[in-house]
Protein backbone atom coordinates (compact mmCIF):
# COMPACT_ATOMS: atom_id res chain seq x y z
CA UNK A 1 0.00 0.00 0.00
CA UNK A 2 2.78 2.30 0.78
CA UNK A 3 4.42 1.56 -2.57
CA UNK A 4 1.32 2.58 -4.46
CA UNK A 5 1.22 5.90 -2.69
CA UNK A 6 4.84 6.54 -3.55
CA UNK A 7 4.22 5.56 -7.13
CA UNK A 8 1.25 7.94 -7.34
CA UNK A 9 3.29 10.72 -5.86
CA UNK A 10 6.04 10.20 -8.41
CA UNK A 11 3.49 10.10 -11.24
CA UNK A 12 1.99 13.41 -10.16
CA UNK A 13 5.45 14.94 -9.92
CA UNK A 14 6.47 13.78 -13.35
CA UNK A 15 3.15 14.67 -14.88
CA UNK A 16 3.56 18.20 -13.51
CA UNK A 17 7.10 18.29 -14.87
CA UNK A 18 5.88 17.29 -18.30
CA UNK A 19 3.35 20.08 -18.18
CA UNK A 20 6.04 22.44 -17.04
CA UNK A 21 8.24 21.29 -19.90
CA UNK A 22 5.44 21.94 -22.36
CA UNK A 23 4.88 25.36 -20.91
CA UNK A 24 8.63 25.98 -21.00
CA UNK A 25 8.82 24.97 -24.64
CA UNK A 26 5.86 27.16 -25.46
CA UNK A 27 7.32 30.06 -23.52
CA UNK A 28 10.71 29.53 -25.13
CA UNK A 29 9.12 29.57 -28.57
CA UNK A 30 7.24 32.75 -27.72
CA UNK A 31 10.44 34.22 -26.34
CA UNK A 32 12.32 33.38 -29.51
CA UNK A 33 9.55 34.92 -31.56
CA UNK A 34 9.66 38.05 -29.45
CA UNK A 35 13.45 38.12 -29.83
CA UNK A 36 13.09 37.89 -33.58
CA UNK A 37 10.57 40.73 -33.52
CA UNK A 38 12.94 42.66 -31.27
CA UNK A 39 15.75 42.08 -33.71
CA UNK A 40 13.56 43.30 -36.54
CA UNK A 41 12.52 46.36 -34.57
CA UNK A 42 16.12 46.98 -33.56
CA UNK A 43 17.21 46.70 -37.17
CA UNK A 44 14.46 49.07 -38.25
CA UNK A 45 15.44 51.43 -35.47
CA UNK A 46 19.08 51.34 -36.49
CA UNK A 47 18.09 51.92 -40.10
CA UNK A 48 15.87 54.80 -39.06
CA UNK A 49 18.65 56.26 -36.93
CA UNK A 50 21.08 55.97 -39.81
CA UNK A 51 18.57 57.59 -42.15
CA UNK A 52 17.98 60.33 -39.59
CA UNK A 53 21.70 60.90 -39.30
CA UNK A 54 22.03 61.07 -43.07
CA UNK A 55 19.06 63.41 -43.31
CA UNK A 56 20.48 65.59 -40.55
CA UNK A 57 23.83 65.73 -42.32
CA UNK A 58 22.16 66.57 -45.62
CA UNK A 59 20.09 69.23 -43.90
CA UNK A 60 23.22 70.72 -42.40
CA UNK A 61 24.97 70.66 -45.77
CA UNK A 62 21.92 72.19 -47.42
CA UNK A 63 21.78 74.93 -44.80
CA UNK A 64 25.46 75.69 -45.36
CA UNK A 65 25.00 75.77 -49.11
CA UNK A 66 21.91 77.93 -48.71
CA UNK A 67 23.86 80.39 -46.59
CA UNK A 68 26.60 80.42 -49.22
CA UNK A 69 24.03 81.01 -51.96
CA UNK A 70 22.41 83.79 -49.96
CA UNK A 71 25.77 85.45 -49.39
CA UNK A 72 26.70 85.07 -53.06
CA UNK A 73 23.27 86.39 -54.07
CA UNK A 74 23.71 89.44 -51.87
CA UNK A 75 27.13 90.04 -53.39
CA UNK A 76 25.72 89.77 -56.92
CA UNK A 77 22.85 92.08 -56.04
CA UNK A 78 25.29 94.59 -54.57
CA UNK A 79 27.46 94.38 -57.70
CA UNK A 80 24.48 94.85 -60.01
CA UNK A 81 23.18 97.74 -57.90
CA UNK A 82 26.57 99.41 -57.95
CA UNK A 83 26.96 98.86 -61.69
CA UNK A 84 23.55 100.26 -62.59
CA UNK A 85 23.87 103.02 -60.03
CA UNK A 86 27.03 104.20 -61.75
CA UNK A 87 25.36 103.75 -65.15
CA UNK A 88 22.33 105.76 -64.08
CA UNK A 89 24.56 108.45 -62.65
CA UNK A 90 26.50 108.55 -65.92
CA UNK A 91 23.27 108.75 -67.93
CA UNK A 92 22.00 111.57 -65.72
CA UNK A 93 25.27 113.42 -66.23
CA UNK A 94 25.06 112.90 -70.00
CA UNK A 95 21.43 114.03 -69.99
CA UNK A 96 22.34 117.19 -68.13
CA UNK A 97 25.23 117.86 -70.51
CA UNK A 98 23.01 117.25 -73.55
CA UNK A 99 20.41 119.66 -72.18
CA UNK A 100 23.10 122.26 -71.63
CA UNK A 101 24.47 121.78 -75.14
CA UNK A 102 20.94 121.91 -76.57
CA UNK A 103 20.21 125.20 -74.82
CA UNK A 104 23.61 126.53 -75.92
CA UNK A 105 23.02 125.52 -79.54
CA UNK A 106 19.54 127.04 -79.47
CA UNK A 107 21.04 130.28 -78.21
CA UNK A 108 23.73 130.20 -80.88
CA UNK A 109 21.16 129.51 -83.60
CA UNK A 110 18.98 132.34 -82.31
CA UNK A 111 21.93 134.73 -82.25
CA UNK A 112 23.02 133.63 -85.71
CA UNK A 113 19.49 134.04 -87.09
CA UNK A 114 19.18 137.45 -85.45
CA UNK A 115 22.53 138.51 -86.90
CA UNK A 116 21.59 137.15 -90.33
CA UNK A 117 18.21 138.90 -90.24
CA UNK A 118 19.92 142.11 -89.18
CA UNK A 119 22.43 141.86 -92.03
CA UNK A 120 19.67 141.09 -94.51
CA UNK A 121 17.63 144.02 -93.23
CA UNK A 122 20.65 146.31 -93.51
CA UNK A 123 21.35 145.12 -97.07
CA UNK A 124 17.71 145.62 -98.05
CA UNK A 125 17.65 149.05 -96.44
CA UNK A 126 20.88 150.08 -98.16
CA UNK A 127 19.68 148.72 -101.49
CA UNK A 128 16.34 150.51 -101.12
CA UNK A 129 18.01 153.81 -100.24
CA UNK A 130 20.41 153.42 -103.16
CA UNK A 131 17.62 152.59 -105.58
CA UNK A 132 15.56 155.51 -104.29
CA UNK A 133 18.54 157.77 -104.90
CA UNK A 134 18.91 156.37 -108.41
CA UNK A 135 15.19 156.85 -109.07
CA UNK A 136 15.33 160.43 -107.82
CA UNK A 137 18.34 161.10 -110.04
CA UNK A 138 16.52 159.56 -112.99
CA UNK A 139 13.46 161.70 -112.27
CA UNK A 140 15.59 164.86 -112.02
CA UNK A 141 17.25 163.99 -115.32
CA UNK A 142 13.86 163.51 -117.00
CA UNK A 143 12.59 166.76 -115.52
CA UNK A 144 15.61 168.60 -116.93
CA UNK A 145 15.04 167.01 -120.32
CA UNK A 146 11.36 167.95 -120.22
CA UNK A 147 12.15 171.56 -119.26
CA UNK A 148 14.82 171.85 -121.99
CA UNK A 149 12.28 171.01 -124.70
CA UNK A 150 12.25 168.52 -127.51
CA UNK A 151 15.26 170.06 -129.24
CA UNK A 152 17.52 169.08 -126.39
CA UNK A 153 16.25 165.51 -126.39
CA UNK A 154 16.59 165.35 -130.18
CA UNK A 155 20.12 166.64 -129.94
CA UNK A 156 20.96 164.03 -127.32
CA UNK A 157 19.37 161.22 -129.32
CA UNK A 158 20.82 162.47 -132.63
CA UNK A 159 24.42 162.66 -131.49
CA UNK A 160 26.60 160.24 -133.38
CA UNK A 161 29.71 160.64 -131.28
CA UNK A 162 30.14 160.40 -127.52
CA UNK A 163 31.23 163.70 -125.94
CA UNK A 164 34.44 163.77 -123.99
CA UNK A 165 32.50 164.52 -120.80
CA UNK A 166 30.15 161.54 -121.28
CA UNK A 167 30.57 158.74 -118.72
CA UNK A 168 32.58 155.81 -120.00
CA UNK A 169 32.58 153.43 -117.04
CA UNK A 170 29.83 152.03 -114.84
CA UNK A 171 30.95 154.11 -111.87
CA UNK A 172 30.93 157.27 -114.01
CA UNK A 173 27.46 156.34 -115.28
CA UNK A 174 26.12 155.94 -111.74
CA UNK A 175 27.80 159.22 -110.73
CA UNK A 176 26.23 160.97 -113.72
CA UNK A 177 22.79 159.65 -112.72
CA UNK A 178 23.33 160.83 -109.16
CA UNK A 179 24.47 164.35 -110.18
CA UNK A 180 22.07 164.86 -113.07
CA UNK A 181 20.00 168.06 -112.89
CA UNK A 182 22.21 169.92 -110.43
CA UNK A 183 22.63 173.67 -111.10
CA UNK A 184 25.33 174.46 -108.57
CA UNK A 185 28.53 176.23 -109.42
CA UNK A 186 31.27 174.31 -111.14
CA UNK A 187 33.77 175.25 -108.49
CA UNK A 188 31.62 173.80 -105.73
CA UNK A 189 32.34 170.24 -104.81
CA UNK A 190 29.40 168.00 -105.65
CA UNK A 191 28.09 165.59 -103.07
CA UNK A 192 26.39 162.42 -104.13
CA UNK A 193 25.56 159.10 -102.60
CA UNK A 194 27.85 156.29 -103.56
CA UNK A 195 26.55 152.73 -103.02
CA UNK A 196 28.38 151.01 -100.21
CA UNK A 197 27.69 147.54 -101.57
CA UNK A 198 27.76 145.80 -104.91
CA UNK A 199 24.20 146.10 -106.13
CA UNK A 200 24.54 143.28 -108.60
CA UNK A 201 25.42 140.89 -105.77
CA UNK A 202 22.25 141.59 -103.75
CA UNK A 203 19.07 139.74 -104.86
CA UNK A 204 16.83 142.42 -103.35
CA UNK A 205 18.51 145.09 -105.48
CA UNK A 206 18.01 143.10 -108.65
CA UNK A 207 14.33 142.67 -107.78
CA UNK A 208 13.87 146.40 -107.16
CA UNK A 209 15.86 147.20 -110.30
CA UNK A 210 13.67 144.92 -112.43
CA UNK A 211 10.52 146.54 -111.03
CA UNK A 212 11.78 150.13 -111.44
CA UNK A 213 13.17 149.73 -114.94
CA UNK A 214 10.45 147.49 -116.31
CA UNK A 215 8.61 148.70 -119.50
CA UNK A 216 5.39 149.26 -117.52
CA UNK A 217 7.18 151.44 -114.99
CA UNK A 218 8.92 153.46 -117.71
CA UNK A 219 5.67 153.93 -119.62
CA UNK A 220 3.94 155.11 -116.46
CA UNK A 221 6.72 157.60 -115.68
CA UNK A 222 6.78 158.91 -119.27
CA UNK A 223 3.04 159.38 -119.14
CA UNK A 224 3.30 161.30 -115.87
CA UNK A 225 5.94 163.68 -117.22
CA UNK A 226 4.22 164.25 -120.55
CA UNK A 227 1.16 165.78 -118.87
Amino acid sequence: MGGAVAHLSLFKRFSNAAADIERLKKTTAELNEVKEQLDLVTSDYNTTCQSLANTTRQLTDTKVRLMEFEELFQQKVAQVDEKYRLKLQELRTQNTELKRLFVQKCGELFDEKTHSDLQTSERVKTARETMESLVKSKQRAKVNLAVGGPNVEDKIRGGKTRPVSAPGTRLETETAHLTAGETTDKGRKREFITPEINLSAVPETEMLRSKLFSPDSKAKEDGDYSI
